[in-house]
C-alpha cells in the first residue's frame, strides 16, 4: 500500500521556509557593459530566410490507411510530386497509377 503524501499536510508547519535573502535586480545595461568588456558581445537575432512556397497539404479521404515509407533521392520525390500536382492526384493515387503502368510495361516486355 502506498503512503498518502497529503495525509500529514495538516500537521506540517512550513512557515520556516520563507526566503532568507532577496537579490536586487541588476540593470541590463550594466550586464551588457560587463559582457562586452570580457569579450561576450550580445548576439543579434538572425532573420529567418524566406522559405519557398508552402507545400500543399495532401489530406484527402481516400480509404488509404497504410503507411508506405521508403528512401529515395530528393529529385525522385520532386518528380513524383510534380506528376501528382500536374494531374491533381494525391500521392497514393499517383503510386497506384505508376504501379499499373509499370505492370503493363513489364507484361508487354514478356
Amino acid at each position: 500500500m502506498r503512503a498518502d503524501p497529503f495525509a500529514l499536510a495538516a500537521d506540517v508547519d512550513l512557515s520556516g521556509f520563507a526566503p532568507t535573502k532577496t537579490h536586487p535586480r541588476v540593470d541590463p545595461e550594466i550586464i551588457r557593459e560587463i559582457s562586452e568588456e570580457n569579450g561576450y558581445p550580445a548576439r543579434k537575432p538572425v532573420a529567418a530566410k524566406p522559405s519557398a512556397a508552402p507545400k500543399r497539404q495532401r489530406r484527402w479521404r481516400t480509404g488509404r490507411n497504410v503507411q508506405f515509407s521508403l528512401k529515395t533521392t530528393a529529385e525522385c520525390i520532386q518528380r513524383f510530386a510534380a506528376i501528382a500536382d500536374s494531374q491533381g492526384w494525391v500521392f497514393g493515387h499517383t503510386l497506384d497509377r505508376a504501379l499499373t503502368a509499370l505492370e503493363r510495361e513489364l507484361a508487354a516486355a514478356k
